[in-house]
């Protein structure tokens, strides 16, 4: 497969995305039932032991079967297989979130952002037209999308990813680069293979207007149980998974794939999205980017 992501290639990424949208709708009632009819008490997210293969596409589409078991086995990517995947960039333009519906309620969650694109935030373009998509599937019901995060600019996430690095060193002195690195990953994802940098991964959850439905957890709220913050986490009541399962079902049939370590967490053209694609070759890269205002 080619590195450089062609317009033919994200015009059959687009085809795509939308067509596993029916299937996803069983299988969130099966992910509902498997977490609400155990009590909530699903294991730790684990990366599987036997990891789906993409079957040979051509074109270079997502492997719906290869998406779907991932989410069926609650996969999260390890660093490594996140490495594996070839990092391109198709050129995408940075658009406001809420470019495509102004419906959608743009609430950023951290200060971290404010110098780089003020109160607004911002995504990959085919990412807010999917993000349209999915508040349009919450209208019906009063309600809406709340994006609490987007775009993160690549000196953000350094910051981040230095302040885990000497937390795990900290910890654990006697540990080599390479464990320490992969220990940091699981706080704060490394910079070479971060989804948030490309503009294609975003943290959102559903509303009535600017007001939040009840998660269990606040968005990005990482004081909280780690157990909590993940999908299936242990502790959550029976309507607090109804919510994760709306969030997750129309996040899921606009195109994005979940991050089970995070409930609030989806993605869109990174490696991990890649990886968990069955695809070799990201659409989107780091960007550098700030917004015109600012």
């Amino acid at each position: 497969m080619h590195r450089a992501a062609t317009k033919s290639k994200a015009v059959s990424h687009l085809a795509h995305k939308h067509a596993i949208g029916t299937s996803l709708v069983a299988l969130v009632a099966v992910l509902a039932l498997v977490s609400v009819g155990t009590g909530c008490t699903a294991p730790a997210v684990e990366t599987p032991q036997t990891v789906p293969q993409p079957a040979p596409d051509a074109s270079g589409a997502p492997d719906a079967a290869v998406q779907e078991a991932n989410m069926l086995q609650r996969t999260v990517a390890t660093r490594e297989r996140r490495l594996g995947v070839a990092e391109a960039d198709n050129g995408e333009a940075m658009v406001k979130a809420d470019s495509y519906d102004p419906a959608i309620v743009m609430q950023p969650a951290l200060p971290d952002m404010a110098d780089v694109t003020g109160d607004d935030i911002y995504v990959r373009e085919e990412v807010a037209r999917m993000l349209a998509d999915a508040n349009s599937r919450l209208r019906l019901a009063g309600l809406n999308l709340i994006v609490g995060y987007g775009y993160r600019a690549p000196a953000v996430q350094e910051r981040y990813w230095n302040t885990s690095l000497d937390n795990v060193r900290q910890e654990h002195p006697d540990w080599s680069q390479e464990q320490v690195e992969e220990e940091a990953d699981r706080h704060a994802a490394d910079p070479k293979v971060a989804g948030h940098i490309t503009g294609g991964c975003v943290d959102v959850t559903i509303g009535r207007g600017d007001q939040p439905l009840d998660m269990g957890v606040g968005l990005d709220d990482f004081t909280a149980s780690g157990s909590l913050i993940k999908t299936f986490g242990e502790g959550v009541t029976a309507e607090q998974m109804s919510n994760r399962m709306l969030l997750y079902q129309v996040m899921t049939e606009a195109g994005f794939m979940p991050f089970f370590a995070e409930y609030w967490h989806f993605m869109y053209g990174d490696r991990e999205w890649a990886c968990l694609s069955g695809l070799d070759t990201s659409l989107y890269g780091p960007l550098d980017f700030k917004a015109p205002s600012q």
